[in-house]
C-alpha cells in the first residue's frame, strides 16, 4: 500500500496534463461534411485511426491547452509535454476500449445519453436545459449535434466499461489509516541553495567556445523553412449571396421538431451508494443501512449538497449531487419513476437501481414547451445560410484545386477565378503564418509538399485553403561566427552549473563529515535557511515547488539528516538537512475516514485501470505508420 502511495505522491503535473487530454477527448470529432478520408495514422486490431481523427483530436487538445496557458504556451512546451504522442496514444487506447466494450455487449441507451447532456451546466439557463445554448455550443465546436452526441455516447460507454472493471476494488480500514498518516505527516528542513547565477566571474576563451561549438554544433541547427502562396476561401464571404426562402425554413422546422421542443423535466440532486447488480444480500443490506443514515441527516436539516459531496459515490458528487434537469426516459426507470412522482423540496426514500442505492431531492419541475416557428425563424434562416455558404465555399475550393492541379500554377488559377492570392514569408514547421485558428494544420500541410506542388483543399475552422509551395530552405548548421553569441551564453551557463554542483558536493561532504552547516555555508558566502512544516502534497516555494525535493525530504530522519547526494533543480543545487517531523493525531482519522476511503479507492481504480490497459495493449495488434513512429 505504501509503495502505491509513494508512486502517486507528487503526480499533480501528470494529473493536470492527462486531465486536459481527457477533457478534449470528450469532444473529438467523428467525421465532418465534405472531408474525404485521409491516410491512416495507425491501425488497432484492424480498425484504422485516420489522419482526420488524429488532426481533430490534436487540434482540440492544442486549443484546450491554449485556453489554460494562453500566450505562455510555446513550441518547446508542446514538445516537453509530448503532446503529439499523448494524442496518438489516447486515440489508440480509445479504440481498444471501444472494441472491448463491444465484446462485452455494453451499450448506452438514448435515454442515458439524453440524461447526461441535459445535466451539463453549460447547456442550462436558469437551471433548465436550454436547447439553444446546446446547439450554439456544438456549433462552436464545429460539429453537428449527431457528431457531438456520437462522441459523448462513446465517452459514456467507456465510463461503463471502467465502472465494470473496477467494481471489485475496495479499501480496508488499515489502508485508509496508513494513507491518513502518510498524507498528513509534516516535516521541516534546513537547506542551502547553490545557485548557478551566483558565479558571475566566468569568461570563457575563444578556444573554449570553439571547442564547445565543435562538440555541440548540432544544437545550433536551424529549422527547415518553406514559403508558400495560397488562396483562402472563407464561407463568411458567401453568406450575403445566399437566399433562404420561407419554404425551406418551414421544412427545416417540420423536420427537426426536437430542436424546438423541450420535454417535461425534473431538476434534482441525488446521493448514490454503489452496489453491484449481482452483489450478495449482505452487501446490499449494508449499503442500504448507510444510505438510510445519510437520509436521516438530510431530513434532519443537513445541507443535501454538502452531504452529496461528502458521501455520494456517483460522478456528480463534486457538484453536490446536481443532476440538472432530465426527462423521464433520461434516467433508469426506478429512479425516474420516483423523481417524477415527487414535488419540489421533497427527499425520497432509498431507491435501488442497477447502480446502487439512491436518495433523491427534487428541486424543480419544468413543464414541456415548444418554441413557435415565429420565434425561431431568424435563427433557422441564419443557420441554413451559414451551411449553404460553407457549401459554396467548399465548391469554390474544390474548383481552385482541380484547376490548379491541372495547370500546376496557383497564381494563374487565382487570376482566372478572380481570387486574392497571398504569399507568406519563410516559416518553419512550428510556425503559424496565418493569424487564424487552424494555422498549425496549414503549416503541416505546407511541409508535406514538394517545391511547386499544389496542395489539396485544406479545411480549417475559418476557411478552406489551397496552397502551392514556392521554395524551401533545408536545415543547416550555421558557421561558428554566426552563433558565437549563443555559444558563449551556453558555455557560461554550463560552467556556472558545474561550479555550483562542485561547491554543493563539497559542502554536502563536509556537513556529512560533521562540519557545522552555518559555518560551512559561510565559507561559500551563503546562508542556511529553513522551511516551515510541509506535507507530501504541499508545494514549497523555497524549492521552487519542485516535487522531487519534497519527496527527498521525507526520506530523511533524525538518524539520517542528509540525503545521499546533492539535489538538482532548475533553481540550482540544494543541500537539505532534516530538522523536525510531526505525525497526525490518530483521533482525527474518524472525521475524515469516508473522504480518505473514497479518494484512495479512486486512485486504486485508476491504477487498476491503467494496468488493464497495458495488458490489453500487449495482446493487441497495433501498427503505427512510419511518419508517426517518432513523435515528440
Amino acid at each position: 500500500m505504501l509503495g502505491f502511495m509513494r508512486k502517486k505522491a507528487g503526480s499533480w503535473v501528470i494529473k493536470f496534463v492527462l486531465g486536459a487530454i481527457i477533457i478534449v477527448f470528450i469532444f473529438w470529432g467523428v467525421g465532418s461534411f465534405r472531408q474525404s478520408r485521409k491516410d491512416q495514422v495507425a491501425k488497432v486490431n484492424g480498425t484504422p485511426i485516420t489522419q482526420k481523427e488524429y488532426d481533430r483530436a490534436y487540434q482540440r487538445q492544442l486549443d484546450g491547452l491554449k485556453q489554460r496557458i494562453g500566450g505562455a504556451l510555446t513550441p518547446e512546451m508542446i514538445k516537453q509535454l509530448q503532446l503529439k504522442r499523448h494524442v496518438l496514444e489516447g486515440l489508440i487506447n480509445q479504440k481498444l476500449m471501444l472494441q472491448e466494450a463491444k465484446k462485452l455487449k455494453l451499450r448506452v441507451s438514448d435515454a442515458e445519453l439524453s440524461a447526461v447532456i441535459h445535466s451539463i451546466p453549460m447547456f442550462m439557463t436558469a437551471g433548465s436545459f436550454d436547447k439553444r445554448r446546446y446547439l450554439q455550443f456544438v456549433d462552436q465546436l464545429r460539429m453537428t449535434p449527431d457528431e457531438f452526441e456520437t462522441a459523448e455516447r462513446q465517452v459514456l460507454l467507456l465510463d461503463k466499461l471502467q465502472a465494470l472493471l473496477v467494481q471489485g476494488v475496495h479499501v480496508s480500514d488499515g489502508e485508509a489509516k496508513q494513507w491518513y498518516t502518510f498524507a498528513n505527516t509534516r516535516i521541516k528542513v534546513d537547506f542551502v541553495l547553490f545557485s548557478p547565477e551566483k558565479y558571475t566571474k566566468i569568461d570563457p576563451t575563444d578556444k573554449e567556445l570553439k571547442a564547445y561549438y565543435n562538440a555541440h554544433s548540432a544544437k545550433y541547427t536551424t529549422q527547415p523553412e518553406v514559403k508558400v502562396r495560397y488562396v483562402a476561401i472563407q464561407p463568411a464571404a458567401y453568406v450575403k449571396q445566399v437566399t433562404v426562402p420561407d419554404s425551406d425554413i418551414d421544412q427545416y422546422y417540420d423536420e427537426h421538431p426536437s430542436e424546438f421542443h423541450t420535454e417535461k423535466t425534473v431538476q434534482a440532486r441525488h446521493i448514490l451508494i454503489r452496489v453491484a447488480p449481482n452483489a450478495p444480500p449482505v452487501v446490499v443490506a449494508a449499503a442500504k443501512k448507510k444510505i438510510e443514515a445519510i437520509l436521516k441527516k438530510a431530513r434532519g436539516g443537513a445541507n443535501f449538497a454538502q452531504l452529496a459531496k461528502k458521501y455520494s459515490e456517483g460522478p456528480s458528487a463534486k457538484q453536490g449531487g446536481e443532476l440538472g434537469p432530465f426527462t423521464r426516459d433520461g434516467m433508469v426507470k426506478p429512479f425516474a419513476d420516483k423523481a417524477f412522482s415527487m414535488k419540489p423540496g421533497q427527499i425520497s426514500d432509498p431507491v435501488r437501481t442497477r447502480f446502487g442505492w439512491h436518495i433523491i431531492k427534487v428541486e424543480k419541475v419544468n413543464k414541456a414547451t415548444t418554441q413557435p416557428l415565429d420565434q425561431v425563424k431568424d435563427k433557422i434562416r441564419a443557420k441554413l445560410a451559414q451551411q449553404r455558404a460553407k457549401d459554396m465555399a467548399a465548391d469554390v475550393a474544390e474548383k481552385v484545386y482541380d484547376t490548379a492541379f491541372s495547370n500546376a500554377d496557383l497564381k494563374k488559377t487565382a487570376t482566372m477565378l478572380k481570387l486574392d492570392l497571398k504569399t507568406t514569408g519563410f516559416f518553419d514547421r512550428e510556425g503559424t503564418p496565418l493569424q487564424l485558428s487552424g494555422a498549425e494544420k496549414f503549416a503541416a500541410a505546407a511541409f508535406d509538399l514538394q517545391d511547386q506542388d499544389v496542395s489539396s483543399v485544406i479545411e480549417c475552422p475559418d476557411a478552406y485553403y489551397v496552397m502551392q509551395r514556392m521554395a524551401s530552405k533545408p536545415a543547416v548548421v550555421p558557421p561558428f561566427d554566426a552563433v558565437k553569441t549563443a555559444v558563449r551564453r551556453d558555455v557560461i551557463k554550463e560552467k556556472q552549473k558545474e561550479k555550483a554542483q562542485t561547491d554543493a558536493e563539497a559542502f554536502l561532504k563536509a556537513v556529512k563529515g560533521g562540519a557545522d552547516m552555518t559555518s560551512e555555508a559561510a565559507r561559500f558566502r551563503l546562508k542556511v535557511r529553513s522551511t516551515g512544516f510541509f506535507s507530501r502534497s504541499d508545494t514549497v516555494s523555497e524549492f521552487g515547488n519542485d516535487r522531487r525535493i519534497v519527496q527527498s525530504a521525507f526520506l530523511l530522519s533524525a538518524q539520517k539528516r542528509f540525503p545521499d547526494k546533492v539535489l538538482e533543480s532548475p533553481m540550482g543545487d540544494f543541500v537539505i538537512a532534516f530538522k523536525d517531523r510531526k505525525v497526525p493525531d490518530p483521533k482525527g482519522f474518524a472525521a475524515v475516514k469516508d473522504t480518505i476511503v473514497k479518494s484512495v479507492r479512486q486512485q486504486k481504480e485508476r491504477e487498476y485501470y491503467a494496468k488493464w490497459i497495458d495488458k490489453l495493449r500487449a495482446r493487441s495488434d497495433i501498427s503505427i505508420s512510419d511518419a508517426y513512429q517518432n513523435l515528440d
